[in-house]
């Protein structure tokens, strides 16, 4: 369940390809001596009990705290 007009930090506890165990526990660490570019990509589905419930939506990803990508959709 999600409030009304707050963030919610998502917990993405699984990953599809991780070859050298980078990401645990919700984080994602570079392991020392394989710096390079990665590709992290993630998804959200949101679902409202009725239409007029659901009017925005935001998917921020973070990178040491400060928000490096942002995705918004607004309905209606």
């Amino acid at each position: 369940t999600v409030s009304n007009a707050t963030e919610t930090k998502v917990q993405f506890g699984t990953e599809d390809h991780d070859t050298n165990n980078a990401f645990s526990s919700n984080r994602f660490t570079v392991p020392s001596g394989e710096g390079s570019k990665y590709f992290i990509t993630s998804s959200v589905m949101l679902n409202a009990t009725q239409n007029a419930d659901l009017r925005e939506g935001y998917l921020r990803l973070y990178k040491n705290g400060s928000c490096k990508s942002s995705t918004y959709k607004k309905w209606l």
